[in-house]
């Protein structure tokens, strides 16, 4: 297949998991056999994959040219301009009801912030400072300058996120319980800040709970050495589906 079918996924915001669910596979080692050629699809689970990631049957099936390379990044500084009425409400976390463009009308300027120094026990990791990439930016993110994505490592947040996945965070969403996020910490004033990607549980008594999936736990931090809490945005955030 002449299209990229694990970078269609990760410019989406999806899991393997989440794909093999919508196209009502067994489980995420389909969709992996499916994006190395080792798997095909029929007719209608071909259509429904298309759908999925905006591309047409025929990019799916190799018939078409690939797109053109991508838009030039803007320049170092440049913000996006964009008309207030198009940018998404920043004080609701109710889904938009956006249309899902082609691959190609989406530029190619969502810088990726590399993961390094991710331990195995529970799930801590640096963000790093620099930009390691740029990715595709999903209608619900133009003209949020301040949005970045990260590349997961480890697998302390299995299903939901599997090492090597891209998640797409909005540091202007607000965050509720339930919500995945990026906490960022710190021990005190001078140390080096580290950061764990959790599901959101409470925010009580000066203390934030948070919760992973693989083991199973709870961990909770003091008020006083969170640094920021963002958002992690799922499908219906980036495209209203």
């Amino acid at each position: 297949m002449s299209v990229h079918l694990k970078m269609l996924r990760l410019q989406r915001g999806l899991t393997q998991s989440e794909v093999a669910m919508r196209l009502g596979l067994s489980n995420h080692s389909a969709v992996s056999k499916l994006e190395t050629g080792k798997l095909r699809l029929d007719e209608r689970r071909l259509r429904a994959l298309a759908a999925l990631y905006g591309v047409s049957v025929e990019e799916i099936l190799g018939m078409t040219p690939a797109p053109p390379p991508a838009a030039p990044l803007p320049p170092s500084g440049e913000r996006v301009s964009v008309p207030v009425s198009s940018q998404p409400s920043l004080d609701t976390g109710a889904a938009l009801a956006l249309p899902v463009p082609i691959r190609q009308e989406m530029v190619r300027d969502l810088p990726v912030r590399g993961i390094a120094a991710c331990s195995s026990g529970d799930g801590a990791f640096q963000i790093e400072t620099a930009t390691v990439d740029y990715v595709r930016r999903p209608p619900a993110l133009v003209g949020i300058n301040e949005a970045y994505g990260l590349y997961m490592t480890g697998d302390s947040m299995e299903p939901k996120f599997r090492s090597g996945d891209l998640v797409l965070v909005h540091p202007g969403r607000p965050v509720r319980p339930g919500d995945h996020v990026i906490l960022l910490l710190r021990d005190h004033p001078r140390a080096e800040p580290y950061a764990y990607c959790k599901q959101m549980l409470r925010r009580h008594g000066g203390k934030v709970t948070v919760g992973q999936y693989n083991p199973a736990m709870e961990l909770e931090f003091p008020e006083t050495s969170v640094v920021t809490i963002h958002r992690v945005l799922e499908m219906s955030d980036l495209f209203g589906v």
